[in-house]
């Protein structure tokens, strides 16, 4: 998700690499066939299930159930930049304000807010402003070689 929203030209995991079927993350011991198989099918209906899961954050307002939820239960550093992400997405400007002041507020983030140009006046982020910001972000993605089958959505092409 944060090539959504990270203003980073690199990749980097900030939801999807809490879940327990990332690549690298757990391997399946080979025992014998019969035992193998069975983990191997085991780790893979854990995939589906996630997957499954991500098709259905094309609802921004389930996205938006699913993240915050989680994200309490994570406590990492950057929960309250996501959150704020999904708020303003879903016109919640209460709360997305809210967590987007404790960004702001966050001393591990005050280099990283200058260099990146991050607003410093919460007023100024809205529905509009985040959608632009993604719509930028998918611009310059859509642009690399190794993401130019990446899929296009209306609502954020713009």
């Amino acid at each position: 998700m944060s090539f959504l929203f990270n203003k980073d030209d690199y990749l980097s995991f900030s939801y999807s690499y809490k879940n327990k079927t990332r690549i690298g993350k757990k391997f399946i011991e080979y025992k014998d066939d019969e035992q193998f198989e069975k983990d191997v099918r085991k780790y893979v209906e854990m995939a589906k299930d996630y997957i499954l899961k991500y098709r259905m954050f094309v609802d921004i307002n389930y996205a938006k159930k699913c993240i915050v939820k989680e994200l309490k239960l994570n406590h990492d550093i950057w929960d309250p930049y996501i959150k704020s992400m999904f708020y303003f997405l879903t016109d919640d400007q209460e709360n997305g304000k809210k967590y987007y002041k404790r960004f702001l507020d966050e001393a591990f983030f005050k280099s990283i807010i200058d260099e990146y140009n991050y607003p410093k006046d919460v007023t100024k982020i809205n529905k509009d402003y985040i959608i632009n910001m993604i719509s930028e972000r998918r611009k310059f993605w859509h642009s690399q070689s190794s993401m130019g089958k990446m899929k296009i959505f209306e609502n954020y092409e713009r």
